[in-house]
């Protein structure tokens, strides 16, 4: 009976809202999916699939997707590397040191860093101008243009990115490297003929992954894409839920362009799951334990900070510094000592004395707290069937749970909305909608970091538990969940610190009572109030900081005291 009800309840939240934006590309412009007025027609895939801007559109959305993944994947290598393979001194606080760009909302390094490299008033260009005794009034760098956008979102998912690699090289035994290096083979050697070989399954695997990410990213191309004349699929769907000559929603086309996405999601996914069964080819984990060879860096550590120090200055440093700098000033400025006399906290004292920080903090936190939970106990439940009942109705179960992540958040976002804006449910205008659309979102991450958590447990444990009298249920909670624990916390908190950062479900979905921070944040943006803009960035970040530490510490006590 609970495999058919996990599966009842994981195809509400899956399959279900791509069901109702499907019917949705059939509809009329001004028709919704469950509308009853029997009206269908084809008008939307003509206009869509022969506009020869759909295919530029599809074009810059897999360019951007692969450049910032050849940007990224060799600097998160790297430093996946000097934290598990060498014996850099300081290892500790490079992990805390990266748990800031982890949290650090990507819309927040995009408005910092418009405000350093803008063209005309960007505070770098600003000094380059003076320094140099330039004439021209523009430049020389400007943010807005395809290579700025690439670089703006490799700093924002280089942290994630680091994370997944770690896992290949503490899994990898350096037996192979060592006989090869007793038997007098170079250390370039080694690398190239035993090293990369073994890694570059998982590398492949974690490449083609995050090429799906990012053709779903959507916050950095929001802003920054329009004026530097990129146009992806994720803010090209957005735009077209809201007819620019008429103002209203154009549900139909929007949803037909969320059909091209899904598409293209499923092609990477294909090849995703291609290369995860490459992979196994390659096992380099033993059945007894392993010490990884460690290199010794010398006077190469400074150098290896050095790097790490040019990340952390361009990710965290300089953007962070120019918003709180902005957060105090009535308009954006260039930093100065002039203009320091002119900071105040008027901006603090509008947002606070507004009314609605706390009401959005309040939805904020609830919204992420209650999905994160949902996600990570559904999750848990998956895991657990899949690998304890092996059977079609589970092997069913796992490949749904699979697939939201082949659909980009906007998709997920514009299918739930389509399903629940006309529906017998009464959730749209509640928090909710929000906390279905965000579980629904991160299921699929959540089942696969709680899939390899279970099969670690080995299965005499549950019969143990049976032979004492416990129950299915009861066998699941007091010992495969309390042993997944550690996995169930991290799993929790990457949901959580996610959802509160994220913007593209919120602008979909909220409501003027469900407004998250992110969709005040960028209301102002848009409307040209950038100071309260990056006053209320600079609290989200402060509240995400906190928030994800609170958890963190609180979960982790609770495993303590188990």
């Amino acid at each position: 009976m609970l495999p058919f009800i996990v599966v009842v309840i994981v195809v509400a939240l899956s399959i279900i809202p791509l069901l109702g934006m499907l019917i949705a590309t059939f509809r009329p412009a001004d028709t919704l999916p469950l509308d009853t007025s029997g009206l269908w027609t084809l008008e939307h895939y003509p206009k869509v699939f022969l506009d020869t801007k759909t295919y530029t559109i599809l074009w810059d959305t897999v360019a951007y997707a692969v450049a910032t993944m050849v940007v990224s994947l060799p600097i998160a290598l790297f430093f996946a590397w000097l934290t598990d393979r060498t014996d850099m001194r300081g290892r500790g606080v490079f992990y805390t040191l990266m748990f800031i760009p982890l949290v650090m909302p990507a819309f927040m390094i995009a408005i910092g860093w418009i405000q350093l490299l803008g063209p005309n008033n960007g505070a770098l260009n600003v000094y380059a101008r003076d320094i140099f005794d330039l004439v021209s009034t523009r430049g020389p760098l400007n943010i807005y243009s395809f290579w700025g956008l690439v670089l703006v979102t490799s700093m924002a998912v280089i942290p994630t990115m680091w994370l997944l690699l770690l896992g290949l090289f503490r899994n990898m035994d350096s037996a192979l490297e060592d006989a090869a290096l007793t038997s007098g083979a170079s250390p370039l050697g080694v690398f190239r003929r035993i090293t990369l070989p073994l890694l570059r399954p998982g590398v492949l695997t974690v490449a083609i992954y995050y090429t799906l990410v990012l053709t779903e990213v959507f916050e950095v191309p929001l802003i920054l894409g329009p004026t530097a004349g990129v146009n992806v699929l994720s803010v090209h769907i957005y735009e077209q839920t809201t007819d620019p000559e008429l103002g209203l929603p154009v549900y139909g086309l929007a949803a037909t362009f969320a059909l091209i996405a899904l598409i293209l999601g499923a092609v990477l996914i294909a090849f995703y799951m291609w290369a995860v069964r490459q992979q196994h080819k390659y096992a380099v984990v033993t059945g007894k334990g392993f010490r990884p060879r460690t290199v010794r860096l010398g006077n190469w550590t400074y150098l290896c900070w050095g790097i790490v120090a040019a990340y952390l200055m361009l990710a965290v440093v300089l953007p962070t510094s120019i918003v709180f700098w902005n957060s105090l000033s009535a308009f954006p400025s260039v930093p100065s000592w002039a203009s320091l006399q002119r900071l105040s906290l008027d901006n603090y004292r509008e947002v606070f004395s507004g009314g609605n920080l706390t009401r959005m903090v309040k939805n904020t936190a609830i919204v992420a707290a209650v999905s994160s939970t949902a996600t990570m106990i559904l999750a848990a439940i998956v895991a657990w069937l899949t690998v304890r009942r092996p059977s079609n109705l589970t092997r069913a179960l796992n490949a749904i749970t699979f697939l939201p992540l082949a659909i980009p958040t906007p998709v997920v976002a514009l299918s739930i909305l389509l399903l629940y804006i006309r529906s017998p449910i009464p959730i749209y205008g509640t928090l909710w909608i929000l906390i279905i659309a965000f579980t629904t979102r991160y299921l699929a991450l959540g089942t696969r970091l709680m899939h390899s958590a279970q099969l670690q447990i080995d299965k005499s444990l549950d019969e143990a538990a049976y032979t004492s009298g416990a129950g299915p249920m009861r066998t699941f909670y007091n010992i495969n969940l309390k042993l997944m624990l550690p996995a169930f916390t991290n799993g929790w908190i990457w949901v959580f610190a996610h959802a509160v950062r994220d913007f593209a479900i919120p602008l979909f979905l909220a409501t003027a009572g469900t407004r998250m921070i992110a969709n005040v944040v960028f209301l102002n943006y848009a409307t040209g109030q950038q100071n309260l803009a990056v006053t209320y960035l600079v609290l989200l970040f402060v509240v995400v900081v906190i928030l994800a530490a609170l958890a963190r510490l609180t979960l982790t006590s609770g495993r303590v005291q188990r």
